[in-house]
C-alpha cells in the first residue's frame, strides 16, 4: 500500500452524499469550542481532559494537520512482532469496515490494515496512514494520541474527537509496552466509521495489543531475558545502584537513576564495556561529578554475555557551584521536600553561572517547568523558548531560521527530550549549538533527557556541550510534596483559592506510585474538576484508578482490568456476584482479583465512583 503525503481531501466522503451537510457539533463539543461551560455529566472525564490538552496545544478544531516524516523504522522489532497479529486480524475481518493501525511511541503510523475500500480511502483523506503523526499535539483527541497522553486504553467516538475531520470515526487505542524494559513501544488502534462501532472494538484492540506484547517477548533473545532476571535479583538484594547491560539492553535501577548523573552513567558504561568479563571484577573509579565509587561487576552467562554491576559510592559528588542557602519560592511550582530543594538549587546555581545543563528525569516530572520557573525568577522579562524534539527540523528552513534566532537570542532555550532525535538530527543540532555557544555567549540552553537512555555516538557528542547534569526526582520520591502539588493544581484549574483535597482523598493519592508523575496527577485533577464543583474534593470524587491500590506493579492490561472491576462493583452497588456477571467472569475469579489488586471494601461499598459519560 502506498499513501502519498497529503492533507485532508475535499473529495466526497463515501459514507455521505455530496449534498448531505456535515453533522453539527455535539452540544458538549460545541460549548467547549465556544468557551462556554461544559457540564461534567455531558462528556466523559478523560475526553474532557483531552479536549483541554488539545486546546492548550492550539490544535485546529476545523482542519487536520498531521505531520509526515519519512525516516520511521518501518522494519524494526515492533513492526516485525506486530505483522503476524495484524495479518491474522486482516484475515479474520476481510470484509469488515474496520482498520487496524500500529504506531510508534510518538504516535507516528508504522503500519495499517483495512477491510473495506471506502474506509481505506477515508483514512487516506484524514492522513491516518503510514508516516503521519497522530499525537494529540497535532490532531487533538483521538484513539492514538489520547492513549499516548493517558497511558491507558482509550475509546473515542464521533463528536468526542477534537478535530472536525475525524468526527465520522470511532477508534479504540491500547498502549503496547516492551515486555523486557516496560517502556512504551507504541499503540495498537482499531478504527471504523462511527455507525459501525460496537462493544467489541476495544476488546479487539486489547487482544491484539496483548498478542503483540507476547511476540515482542518472543523476539527478545534468551540473553536479554536472562539478563533481566539477574538484574531483578540483584536489585532486590541491594540498595546500591545496579547497572545491567549487554550488546542491546541497558537497565538501571531507581537508585542508579537517582544518584548517578548523565556523565557518571556514561563513564560507568565505558568502564564496564572496556573491562574483561571472564571473571568477577571490582575496583575503584572516579566519576565526572567528583564522586568516587567501587564497582563490583560479574558476567551473566550466555551466547552473548552480559554484565551486572553494583555501584557502591565511597565519596559524594563535589558540587561547589550549588549554594547551600534555602531556595526561595519559584513562580508556578511548589515543593519543599529535600530532594526537590536540592534539585532547584542546582538548576539555579548553574543558571547563575550560565552553564549549560541537562536535566534527567522520568517523563512528567516537570523538568521543563522547573527550568521555566528558575528563568522567570531570575529574569522575568525574558521569554523562555521551549522546543520539543518533534519540532526539530520538520519544517523546511527550520535550521536556517533557528540559527539566525539563536545567534541573536538573549532569553533561555529549553530543548525537550533530545534523546528522541534521530542520529542525523542530533549531529546537525550539535553543530548548530556548538557554533552559537561561541558566537553568542549570553545564550543559556538546557536540555531534558529521560532516564535509562543509552547514548549513542551522536547523543554523546551533543551531551558533551552540557557539562552539568541535574537529576529531577520522580513524584514517588517526593511523595510528601504531593499534597502541596495536588492542591496547587486544583486551585490553578478551578481558579478558586479555597479549593482543596480532603485528608481521605490525599491519603489515597499518596498510595499510588504515579508512573506518569506530575503529568499524571494533573490529569487526575482535571478529571476530578470535570466531575464536581465542590470546593473540597473527597475520596468519592476520585476516579477508579485512584481508589484501588495494588500490592505490586501492574501491567497496563492488569491496570485496565482493575479499573473495570472497580467500576463494575460501583455499578452493582458493591454486589460482587452481580459485578462478576456484568464482567463475564466467575465469582471466584472476581474474588481472587479483588484480593490480588488490593481493591478492598472501600471501592465496592463506599459512595458512588461511577465515571460520568
Amino acid at each position: 500500500m502506498t499513501v502519498r503525503r497529503r492533507g485532508p481531501s475535499q473529495s466526497e466522503d463515501p459514507r455521505r452524499s455530496a449534498t448531505t451537510p456535515e453533522p453539527p457539533p455535539g452540544p458538549a463539543r460545541r460549548h467547549f469550542l465556544g468557551d462556554a461551560p461544559v457540564e461534567s455529566a455531558a462528556v466523559r472525564g478523560p475526553i474532557l481532559a483531552s479536549w483541554r490538552r488539545s486546546s492548550d496545544y492550539r490544535v485546529d478544531s476545523e482542519a487536520l494537520n498531521a505531520p509526515y516524516v519519512d525516516d520511521l523504522d518501518f522494519q524494526g522489532v515492533l513492526v516485525r512482532a506486530a505483522s503476524p497479529v495484524l495479518d491474522h486480524l486482516h484475515d479474520e475481518l476481510p470484509d469488515q469496515p474496520v482498520s487496524v493501525v500500529l504506531t510508534d511511541h510518538r504516535g507516528y503510523v508504522l503500519d495499517r490494515r483495512t477491510g473495506r475500500p471506502e474506509l481505506r480511502d477515508h483514512l487516506d483523506r484524514v492522513c491516518l496512514a503510514p508516516g503521519f503523526g497522530y499525537a494529540e499535539r497535532f490532531v487533538g483527541t483521538n484513539g492514538i494520541g489520547t492513549t499516548l497522553e493517558s497511558g491507558q486504553a482509550t475509546f473515542v467516538y464521533e463528536q468526542e474527537h477534537f478535530t472536525g475531520p475525524l468526527i465520522d470515526l470511532a477508534c479504540a487505542g491500547v498502549p503496547i509496552h516492551d515486555p523486557i524494559t516496560g517502556e512504551l513501544a507504541g499503540v495498537l488502534d482499531v478504527t471504523c466509521f462511527a455507525p459501525d462501532a460496537g462493544p467489541m472494538l476495544k476488546a479487539v484492540a486489547v487482544g491484539a495489543a496483548r498478542g503483540i506484547q507476547e511476540r515482542l517477548l518472543n523476539h527478545s533473545s534468551a540473553n536479554d531475558i536472562t539478563l533481566m532476571q539477574e538484574y531483578l535479583h540483584a536489585s532486590h538484594r541491594s540498595r546500591d545502584p545496579i547497572i545491567a547491560l549487554n550488546a542491546d539492553v541497558l537497565m538501571l535501577n531507581r537508585k542508579a537513576q537517582q544518584v548517578l548523573g548523565a556523565q557518571d552513567q556514561v563513564r560507568l558504561l565505558e568502564h564496564l564495556r572496556d573491562s574483561p568479563r571472564q571473571r568477577p571484577m571490582s575496583g575503584e573509579l572516579d566519576l565526572p561529578s567528583g564522586a568516587r565509587c567501587r564497582v563490583y561487576a560479574r558476567q551473566v552467562p550466555g551466547r552473548e554475555p552480559g554484565t551486572i554491576a553494583r555501584i557502591h559510592l565511597l565519596a559524594p559528588a563535589v558540587e561547589p557551584v550549588i549554594s547551600s542557602a534555602p531556595t526561595g519560592p519559584l513562580p508556578g511550582i511548589v515543593g519543599s521536600e529535600p530532594l526537590w530543594r536540592h534539585c532547584c538549587r542546582a538548576v539555579e546555581g548553574h543558571r547563575g553561572r550560565n552553564a549549560w545543563i541537562s536535566l534527567e528525569g522520568e517523563p512528567g516530572t516537570g523538568k521543563s517547568s522547573l527550568v521555566r520557573a528558575v528563568c522567570r525568577a531570575n529574569r522575568p522579562d525574558r521569554h523562555v523558548r521551549i522546543v520539543d524534539a518533534d519540532e526539530v527540523g520538520i519544517e523546511r528552513g527550520w535550521w536556517e531560521r533557528t540559527r539566525s534566532e539563536l545567534l541573536e537570542r538573549q532569553g533561555p532555550l529549553v530543548l525537550r527530550a533530545v534523546h528522541r532525535l534521530s542520529a542525523s538530527k542530533l549531529t546537525e543540532l550539535t553543530c548548530l549549538l556548538d557554533e552559537v555557544k561561541t558566537a553568542n555567549p549570553a545564550l543559556w540552553v538546557a536540555a531534558t533527557v529521560d532516564p535509562g537512555v543509552v547514548p549513542g555516538p551522536a547523543l554523546h557528542a551533543l551531551r558533551a556541550l552540557f557539562p552539568q547534569s541535574v537529576q529531577v526526582p520522580p513524584l514517588r520520591h517526593r511523595i510528601d510534596d504531593l499534597e502541596a502539588i495536588a492542591n496547587h493544581l486544583l486551585r490553578q484549574l478551578t481558579k478558586r483559592p479555597e479549593s482543596t483535597f480532603s485528608p481521605e482523598a490525599l491519603h489515597l493519592l499518596k498510595r499510588r506510585h504515579w508512573p506518569g508523575n506530575i503529568t499524571e496527577l494533573r490529569e487526575v485533577v482535571r478529571e476530578v474538576t470535570g466531575r464536581t464543583r465542590s470546593a473540597t474534593i473527597t475520596a468519592a470524587d476520585l476516579p477508579p484508578q485512584c481508589t484501588s491500590q495494588s500490592r505490586r506493579v501492574l501491567t497496563p492490561i492488569e491496570s485496565m482490568e482493575r479499573d473495570a472491576i472497580v467500576t463494575s462493583l460501583d455499578e452493582a452497588g458493591g454486589n460482587r456476584a452481580r459485578a462478576a456477571r456484568n464482567l463475564g467472569i466467575s465469582r471466584a475469579t472476581i474474588y481472587r482479583k479483588i484480593t490480588d489488586y488490593d481493591i478492598g471494601d472501600r471501592a465496592s461499598s463506599g459512595p458512588s465512583l461511577r465515571r460520568k459519560s
